[in-house]
């Protein structure tokens, strides 16, 4: 997905214009597509220096064998070379037609004039039909271990669990319960935490998350550490003992009420409301679906 996005204190309906306008008045040409090239390939470059950013793709490239999330998003020197602005036409004339588009707007304004503004701006072409790939993932593994010599203070690591993806995108339930059974497990709260933090394996910059999109999923701990080989054996541990004990009722209920308040507290900003109806848009999903699962969340559907 391309977002295109803006903030304003004032004079909303003139900026929503210009949005719509050079979202609809595309302009390329050779010299445009050339300074761009260049911009992008310094980038690349900037990337290539960037620890954080190489360990999550290598980790990306070991995981996966055919799905493109693999792929860095910013591509290669040889890559963007090919790139014309009849490409660029192209691409735009597919994807930035108004039946694959969404627009999404939070804040004090007149809905009526929004959509008055949409039915101004935006141009009307006949819809395009757009058939999207899918990927024969195998469930297995590229391989188990990659490493890249960087010159970094502490060594990075990242720990990746790659889910089988049956259907394009995992539901919300599926989304915030994978959420909540890691809180438990790796949050800062946990028994994995303490002891990994209290014996000097890990700082502050570990985490855990879900990452997951069109016809992928894994689960992946990142941080820094001098031993990351011992951290990778602690959480493999916790992970075994989570299957054969299971999660007691105080642990489940102190990574639920977590993470509800921290659910909650995202409709204080206008900007985390937008972004999520971006998401809501994207997936099918409603504004308030997180707080619904998590209310209904019992220590059995984990």
């Amino acid at each position: 997905m391309t977002c295109y996005l803006f903030s304003c204190s004032g004079r909303f309906a003139d900026s929503f214009e210009i949005l719509l306008d050079f979202v609809s008045s595309p302009y390329f040409t050779e010299q445009t597509v050339q300074k761009e090239q260049g911009i992008i390939g310094q980038e690349i470059s900037m990337n290539d220096d960037n620890a954080p950013w190489k360990v999550f793709f290598n980790l990306l490239g070991v995981l996966y064998k055919e799905h493109p999330v693999r792929i860095d998003i910013a591509g290669t020197a040889d890559s963007i070379a090919k790139i014309t602005p009849e490409l660029l036409y192209g691409c735009y004339n597919t994807f930035y037609n108004p039946g694959n588009m969404f627009i999404c707007v939070a804040g004090n304004f007149s809905a009526d004039e929004v959509l008055a503004a949409i039915d101004a701006g935006i141009k009307k072409v006949e819809p395009v039909e757009i058939e999207r790939g899918r990927f024969d993932e195998p469930p297995e593994v590229v391989r188990d271990y990659i490493e890249q010599k960087m010159e970094v203070s502490l060594p990075l690591f990242a720990l990746g669990f790659k889910e089988v993806c049956d259907k394009p995108q995992k539901s919300t339930e599926e989304k915030i319960l994978t959420e909540l059974l890691l809180e438990i497990l790796a949050g800062n709260a946990s028994p994995l935490y303490y002891e990994l933090f209290s014996s000097g394996l890990i700082n502050e910059e570990f985490a855990a998350e879900y990452f997951t999109g069109e016809g992928h999923a894994a689960v992946i701990f990142q941080g820094e550490s001098e031993r990351p080989e011992e951290v990778r054996d602690k959480v493999l541990d916790a992970l075994k003992s989570l299957r054969e004990n299971g999660v007691s009722k105080e642990e489940f209920e102190r990574a639920r009420k977590k993470l509800y308040g921290r659910y909650i507290m995202r409709y204080n900003a206008v900007e985390n409301i937008a972004h999520m109806l971006t998401q809501c848009a994207q997936t099918g999903s409603g504004l308030f679906d997180d707080i619904a699962v998590l209310e209904n969340a019992a220590p059995e559907k984990l």
